[in-house]
């Protein structure tokens, strides 16, 4: 749920912005990535096709960032991310 709520925000900011073609995402310490990966799926439902969603992950630990790249992929071999 709280994704959802995070997409539609993310949705109303871009419209405030006067809709830019670029949305940057961008998450401190995301652990496992499932926040991210929600979030995507929230803006992949909300904002319009043509939107580029810019990822950026802020993670130090190697094992995490192997974890977080397996997770997302698929959502960001689209050419929405």
């Amino acid at each position: 749920m709280f994704c959802g709520l995070l997409g539609a925000w993310t949705s109303n900011a871009w419209a405030a912005l006067q809709s830019p073609a670029v949305v940057r995402v961008v998450e401190l310490g995301p652990g496992l990535g499932t926040l991210m990966q929600a979030t995507l799926r929230a803006l992949q439902r909300s904002l319009p096709s043509h939107v580029t969603v810019d990822t950026h992950l802020v993670e130090a630990s190697a094992p995490l960032q192997t974890t977080q790249r397996q997770l997302l992929q698929p959502l960001l071999c689209h050419n929405r991310t």
